[in-house]
């Protein structure tokens, strides 16, 4: 099965692809850094391009993000919700794919066996698990990502994805 995590934001948005079928799992991973100098909707342009072409490009079957934190910054809630909006679009336009939301929790404990890991430690796993080198900007959002993918690998096989 190939899964496609997504970490949606308006300034980077991080992507991974895992394929369950195969012994590395990681098949891609990759972001889009938008300028924050651009006004919102040509960074959501921009973002709705992206999201197609990696959907038509690695033609995941399922796409999972993590359930919006609704935190003291509204507007930064607000960016994020609209991303997340355009993943949903994107994910309903590619056709035969299906769209999953974790929790941030669920997502923690899914790839590091911690429901209330840090961020550095969902990329040092990420880093170790595939062998990466995540300390670039964007390699964050990228680790985001790869844990939203195999968290929902492995809730359909607890098997899965283990190194």
């Amino acid at each position: 099965m190939r899964i496609m995590g997504i970490d949606p934001g308006t300034q980077i948005t991080g992507v991974a692809v895992l394929d369950t079928e195969l012994p590395e799992g990681l098949f891609h991973f990759d972001y889009l850094q938008t300028p924050a100098s651009q006004p919102i909707p040509q960074r959501l342009s921009r973002l709705f391009e992206y999201l197609e072409s990696a959907l038509a490009t690695w033609k995941p079957h399922h796409v999972c993000v993590e359930k919006g934190f609704v935190g003291g910054y509204p507007s930064a809630t607000l960016a994020l919700g609209m991303a997340r909006g355009l993943v949903m679009v994107a994910v309903e336009r590619a056709r035969d794919v299906i769209y999953y939301e974790h929790t941030p929790a669920e997502v923690k404990k899914g790839f590091t066996g911690n429901g209330r890991a840090k961020k550095d430690t969902i990329r040092s796993y990420a880093e170790t698990m595939f062998n990466l080198d995540l300390s670039y900007k964007g390699g964050e959002d990228v680790a985001d990502a790869i844990a939203v993918a195999v968290c929902h690998a492995r809730q359909r096989n607890p098997q899965a994805l283990i190194t």
